[in-house]
């Protein structure tokens, strides 16, 4: 750590008399210079520079530390003058002020040290084959603290309880739903690793790295799982109300050693299992409506629009080939969840509602249930589809509605069908007018998302 400070402070010049040329930070690559330069005397800067005609001695200073050197001080440096109270000053490079605070510090020192112990546990993570896609999709949620837990949600939402439901004791954060709530201590302490638990960081990432400091694969395997068959039994709680006993989760999580349950194959081309958030309709909140067009010369259109607070965000239309209707309206739910993937990747975690009228569509989303679709060529689109879902930095779900719910979807759905034509971006007010479309959403709508049949 010492080094990591040290190479992050610089001087800033004002007269040099207190600043060696050769043994401190100055300028940039001063530590390369610092293992070739001579080092017989400690020359400071007001050696090297004259200050009567107000200009480095660029003789010496090539003498001291080569041409290349001296050419970059001569064009980067500040140069040094002589002024009455004014003395040299060391600058902290993470602060804007140069000033170095103890919290600064700390802070650098921690992610620091996080950044590279987090890189270690999850490279062994993520290319372990043992490890099945969906667990390990999982566990990168639950480092990047992006599972749909009480607390993170009533974060979005402050109607949803931040409280976990298990104990009604803690807020439900990654660290408590996994280490500290009473239920998930026993599956450690009873289970093959004998872990107690209540004495972990409160960081998510810094308790599984402390945990898997020092463990083998086979451990790092059973941990994960173990983490993995948690979650499972805590949302057959909270949905189902299914008690949650340790002994059986402990029993569950016997069946991975080794890479995979009894009787089944990792296959990879399966998409994980996923969590959708509690379904509470949130009119405040951010909803995009989708539809498609399709006709009998297999030319379909798509269309979906987003809503912030109500009012139009965005819209987006295009042009496709579909053999049957359920291709399109899963080619426009696929392009709906991409374009919230790529547009908004980068921003904070949102809870999204996506509103489709396909009753088939949604099913098949909500089940994870590719096994019994009549279109082979449907699938991998609905994989993928679950995929992007899945490692979305967002809380995706998708729930059916009426048709009418979404008639302005439809009306762009069918202006690409029938012109070929496609459009992304904002508002289009020209395209708005065409087909009567409000900036604000329906007033109906809510009503028709609540009339849906389940």
């Amino acid at each position: 750590m010492r080094e990591f400070f040290k190479e992050n402070v610089k001087w800033q010049l004002s007269n040099g008399e207190g600043v060696e040329v050769l043994s401190q930070p100055w300028y940039e690559g001063w530590q390369v210079a610092q293992q070739a330069a001579r080092r017989d005397r400690k020359i400071k800067v007001t050696e090297v520079f004259d200050f009567g005609a107000d200009q480095w001695k660029r003789e010496e200073l090539t003498r001291l530390l080569g041409e290349d050197i001296t050419a970059h001080i001569v064009q980067t440096v500040q140069k040094p003058y002589r002024m009455q109270g004014l003395s040299d000053k060391l600058n902290w490079n993470y602060n804007k002020s140069g000033r170095y605070t103890v919290k600064d510090g700390y802070n650098c020192s921690i992610m620091r040290m996080g950044r590279q112990e987090s890189e270690v546990t999850w490279k062994c993570i993520w290319t372990w084959k043992r490890i099945a896609p969906k667990v390990r999709v999982f566990m990168w949620r639950l480092l990047m603290d992006g599972l749909p837990l009480a607390n993170n949600l009533h974060r979005r939402i402050h109607t949803i309880s931040p409280m976990c439901t298990r104990c009604n004791q803690e807020n439900e954060f990654a660290t408590h739903c996994f280490f500290f709530c009473h239920g998930s201590r026993m599956v450690w302490f009873g289970g093959e690793l004998g872990l107690r638990t209540d004495e972990l960081p409160l960081d998510i990432k810094e308790a599984v790295q402390y945990i898997t400091q020092g463990m083998n694969e086979d451990q790092i395997c059973t941990f994960c799982y173990t983490l993995w068959e948690i979650w499972l039994a805590r949302n057959d709680w909270h949905f189902q109300r299914k008690n949650f006993d340790p002994r059986e989760v402990c029993a569950k999580v016997r069946p991975w050693k080794g890479g995979a349950r009894k009787g089944g194959a990792e296959v990879e081309n399966i998409p994980p299992e996923i969590d959708f958030p509690p379904y509470e309709l949130n009119p405040g909140g951010w909803q995009m409506i989708v539809d498609a067009s399709w006709d009998a010369v297999h030319k379909a259109g798509i269309a979906y629009m987003m809503y912030c607070e109500e009012r139009l965000h965005m819209m987006g239309m295009e042009n496709q080939q579909a053999d049957d209707p359920f291709e399109a309206e899963a080619l426009a739910l696929q392009a709906a969840v991409l374009y919230l993937n790529s547009s908004f990747g980068d921003q904070r975690s949102k809870v999204i509602q996506i509103f489709s009228d396909c009753l088939n569509l949604v099913k098949t989303i909500e089940e994870l249930d590719l096994e019994n679709l009549s279109s082979w060529r449907v699938r991998p689109i609905l994989a993928n589809i679950i995929r992007e879902i899945a490692t979305s930095a967002h809380y995706i779900s998708v729930k059916h509605v009426r048709r009418e719910a979404v008639k302005s979807a439809h009306e762009l759905a069918n202006h690409a069908r029938r012109l070929g034509s496609s459009y992304h971006g904002g508002p289009s007010a020209m395209l708005m007018m065409q087909h009567n479309i409000g900036m604000m959403i329906d007033e109906r709508f809510y009503q028709q998302v609540q009339e849906a049949p389940p």
